[in-house]
């Protein structure tokens, strides 16, 4: 790999997940194992081998993490409610225009999972390499790498490579000469080319929001609209179009034909609830109201799908402490850590981080220095 071609930006959301899901062997109920010390020694040793297997074969790795709470799980308590449950109770305590919001790691009164203890403890390993780290206060990973890959799209010869378990990422192959490496399940990781996306939705990079808006991504609580046809909103609703707002404004100019963009709600209302096919045969107004609250859906659905591109990103360097390092890896890994030697994994960060320093420093992007 040509280092001084490309960085990785490593969702350490998804990578840690990945690392944790690998070695956490639930109970026979389905419910998570308790936290332990042999859970942590197992995933701390996959989490690094996998973050340095990634960065030899992509390029040096930027760290983007999370700011919990993050305003989308915020605003829509719904969204990603399984894999956020555990912030439940504390969203509703949460005042929605706290300039605060996302400034702890945690939110109040929310019982950590084991998964986020593991977490808990692998973040001050991190923040002790010499590495570079990017987040977004309020703001989701996807956002704060998404933000990075335009900003260096913008100024750069130097783009990144994204590695994510989320299709949502696929946006950022809308980016000239970025790439994403997606790991969904147990299937190894690989770069995504455009026709997969063509394949998977029948849409171009830069539509899989508004393909998502209109039907929907089970993996991330987004409703998508009911009773819609996949392949009528392909051809008629999507089109060469990008957003929600373009989609109704064809609408209202004719250009979609209505037994498509209605199909779906003709079955609706024709076997459901008796009605002819004709709109003015609901007198009390049900069908008129049944599609603005199609319409509404679909403009939240498309806040919850589409990235940011512009999200107030801050970027620290970690000079590094390899005192300390030493010290929390080789607690949280435990004997496994001899397997992987400190001092490797020490001597490549700084490789990294010097190449990442350089491009930032190069490109004009500002870089704080982290105590």
């Amino acid at each position: 790999m040509l280092f001084g071609s490309r960085i990785l930006c490593i969702d350490m959301g998804s990578l840690t997940a990945q690392s944790y899901a690998a070695v956490n062997v639930k109970g026979a109920d389905g419910s998570a194992t308790p936290y332990s010390a042999a859970t942590s020694n197992r995933a701390a040793y996959l989490f690094f081998q996998s973050m340095l297997g990634l960065s030899t074969e992509h390029g040096a790795p930027v760290m983007v993490h999370d700011k919990f709470p993050t305003r989308k799980l915020n605003q829509y308590p719904g969204y990603k409610e399984s894999r956020f449950q555990r912030y439940k109770d504390a969203i509703e305590n949460l005042n929605l225009i706290d300039p605060e919001l996302g400034k702890h790691e945690a939110p109040p009164n929310a019982e950590l999972s084991t998964y986020q203890q593991f977490r808990q403890h692998l973040v001050p390993i991190l923040k002790t390499l010499p590495s570079m780290h990017a987040y977004a206060y309020g703001e989701e990973a996807d956002d704060t790498v998404f933000t990075l890959a335009c900003s260096l799209g913008k100024v750069s010869k130097v783009k990144p490579s994204v590695y994510s378990r989320d299709t949502d990422m696929m946006q950022i192959c809308a980016i000239p000469g970025c790439r994403l490496i997606l790991k969904k399940g147990s299937a190894p990781a690989h770069v995504v080319q455009d026709y997969e996306i063509g394949t998977q939705y029948g849409v171009r990079a830069d539509q899989v929001a508004l393909y998502k808006a209109f039907l929907g991504d089970y993996g991330d609580s987004i409703p998508g609209m009911p009773r819609f046809h996949t392949k009528y909103v392909i051809s008629d609703i999507i089109g060469d179009r990008t957003t929600v707002d373009q989609v109704y404004d064809a609408w209202d100019a004719g250009e979609i034909a209505y037994d498509h963009w209605h199909k779906g709600w003709y079955e609706y209302f024709e076997h459901h609830l008796g009605y002819a096919l004709a709109e003015d045969l609901a007198p009390d107004g049900s069908y008129i109201q049944t599609i603005e609250r199609g319409k509404g859906q679909a403009f939240i659905n498309e806040k919850l799908a589409r990235l940011d591109p512009d999200c107030n990103a801050i970027y620290e360097y970690h000079s590094g402490d390899y005192v300390k390092f030493e010290e929390l890896y080789m607690n949280l890994a435990g004997k496994m850590a001899h397997n992987l030697p400190p001092v490797e994994i020490w001597n490549k960060m700084v490789r990294y981080a010097e190449i990442i320093i350089n491009t930032f420093q190069k490109d004009g992007i500002p870089i704080s220095v982290a105590d």
